[in-house]
């Protein structure tokens, strides 16, 4: 870091100017503006603070109102709904044993206050029973003796009893169709209703229910930590049935954190700021003098530096032109040096092509007309001609196909991969690479953006070397699958073949790349490196796997295209 000679001399005389500064008169003003504005500030904050209290109050007052409406709106549409259920049974009659479990089990879903129902004929006998605990199968014994208690009544009105203290039963005597006196029993869990309640209560409160002998019977959502005693909030409960709750309410984390005022905080740090302001003001106006001189002295020396900067700057611009128009260079260079491999890889299989087929035409013409005169030795050594120049027309074709891939113009369009798939297939199975039969398994191919000839070409290459590999096989498979996804789908062309060394896996697609002997299977080493080529010219990826113990599979990666165009 530049040492400033300016700014240094700034910091050893700022020291000595505060210390002057603290000894005149002019600060009096400075120091009793600042006492003043704190204690405004003060007195602001407290207001603010109370204010904010009472909102806090008033809005946990109102949350406990309206929680203690919901549960008496639901004990009540419980029990309303329970007896209009048994004006049911006294109009149509106690329905069979099947046609009474479905209804109560239908009944017992809509309404999770509502535990169990029974029903008991006018022998004092549970005739019906349904339950939403498994393990309850009856009536308790104090619910039966109420029930039957019930019956003797001159006129049986609705009871309640605390069966224990967690539950409520409710009783309702019918007089069925067939003029049979019965009591319908439902047995209400003050915990089922309030984790109902619990569920869909607000976020902002928690609540606690006890009975009126204070055992607990529900506490929902954790309460606030150092909740303060003017947010608590206890409500006394009676249901229609009689029974007394207390329900006590605390605020939650949620509460606070929705209800927490920052103004007052905001007025005691602003008029702190404010009332420190104004002293600084003051400070500052009498250092303002100083610091002004030793900026000028600072600017002079800066100005020298950033002349010396500027130099710099041009010096390295000029650098950076000089670079651009080097990799310029380089770039044309190499794009002539590509475009002339190229052609050269085109004109040498084009020319080689003419001496080549000479070649094989003499062959077959001294085949034709000296067959007779040619010893063993002369039609093996005729042969191997004949097997050769194939073989380099085999090679010009590739070279001249792995050419024509890198300047052709690629088109993207939608292209039906299954029908490609298929046509590819059939060209290259009858051809002189296949042997025997081969199973071929074409799956539904998700539709691809791409050249219709490019992917002709990479199925067919693909195909190629499947059944090339596979021919010692008893049955020669190849299988073709995909898996589609959001923007790119994957294509899988896989063979029961001999397989290769995984640990060749990333050579394998290199021009010239053999992994197998010629003498066992021929080829110019250029099919999979054409593939390779094709599917980079898609904007695609390629990749092989293998076990090396039999068997391979080519992944390659194209974007997808909409089902519809």
């Amino acid at each position: 870091m530049m040492d400033d000679p300016a700014l240094s001399r700034l910091s050893r005389d700022s020291m000595a100017r505060v210390r002057r500064a603290w000894t005149r008169t002019g600060m009096f003003l400075p120091i009793l503006i600042g006492v003043i504005g704190i204690g405004t500030t003060g007195v602001a904050w407290w207001r603010a603070r109370e204010a904010a209290q009472a909102q806090q109050s008033s809005l946990m007052s109102s949350l406990a109102k309206s929680h203690r409406g919901r549960v008496y709106e639901i004990v009540r549409r419980d029990l309303w709904d329970f007896r209009a259920l048994a004006d049911m049974w006294r109009i149509l009659g106690v329905p069979e044993q099947g046609k009474w479990a479905f209804e109560i089990e239908l009944f017992l879903a809509t309404h999770p206050s509502v535990v169990s129902v029974g029903w008991v004929d006018s022998m004092g006998t549970l005739n019906r029973f349904a339950s939403r605990d498994t393990t309850l199968v009856s009536l308790s014994t104090e619910q039966l003796t109420l029930a039957a208690t019930h019956l003797r009544r001159p006129t049986p009105e609705a009871a309640r009893t605390d069966t224990t203290s967690q539950e409520l039963t409710y009783l309702l005597a019918v007089r069925t169709p067939a003029d049979s006196l019965g009591v319908a029993v439902a047995t209400l869990s003050p915990r089922a209703l309030f984790t109902q309640l619990g569920a869909s209560a607000s976020p902002l409160v928690s609540f606690r229910v006890r009975t009126a002998s204070g055992s607990e019977v529900f506490h929902s959502a954790t309460a606030a930590p150092g909740v303060p005693p003017w947010l608590r909030r206890s409500m006394e409960f009676t249901t229609i049935l009689g029974s007394d709750w207390t329900i006590e309410y605390e605020p939650t984390r949620e509460f606070m954190a929705s209800v927490a005022s920052q103004w007052p905080s905001f007025l005691l740090l602003t008029g702190f700021l404010l009332s420190l302001a104004s002293f600084a003001i003051g400070f500052q106006m009498l250092r303002l003098h100083d610091y002004s001189r030793a900026l000028r002295e600072s600017n002079e020396e800066l100005g020298v530096q950033l002349a010396s900067l500027s130099t710099r700057d041009q010096a390295l611009r000029q650098l950076n032109d000089d670079l651009e128009l080097r990799v310029e260079q380089r770039t044309g260079e190499l794009r002539e040096a590509v475009i002339e491999l190229e052609a050269f890889t085109h004109s040498i299989s084009h020319d080689l092509r003419s001496p080549i087929g000479a070649i094989q035409n003499l062959a077959a013409v001294i085949e034709e007309d000296y067959r007779e005169r040619l010893d063993p030795e002369g039609h093996r050594l005729l042969l191997r001609i004949r097997t050769a120049g194939d073989s380099a027309t085999r090679l010009l074709d590739r070279l001249t196909q792995f050419a024509w891939i890198g300047g052709r113009q690629v088109s993207r369009v939608r292209l039906d991969m299954t029908q490609i798939a298929r046509e590819s297939f059939a060209v290259v199975s009858s051809g002189p690479v296949v042997s025997g039969p081969v199973r071929f398994e074409l799956a539904e191919l998700p539709p691809a953006m791409g050249d219709p000839e490019l992917l002709e070409s990479i199925f067919e290459n693909l195909f190629s070397n499947a059944i090339k590999f596979t021919r010692d096989q008893p049955t020669p498979t190849v299988v073709v699958r995909a898996e589609r996804g959001e923007t790119e789908n994957t294509y899988v062309v896989s063979d029961n073949g001999i397989g290769f060394d995984p640990d060749a896996a990333d050579s394998l697609f290199e021009p010239f790349r053999k992994l197998h002997s010629t003498k066992e299977y021929q080829g110019s080493g250029l099919g999979l490196a054409i593939v390779a080529k094709s599917v980079r010219r898609l904007s695609g990826r390629i990749w092989a796997e293998s076990n090396g113990a039999g068997g391979a599979k080519f992944y390659f990666v194209l974007p997808g295209a909409p089902e519809h165009s």
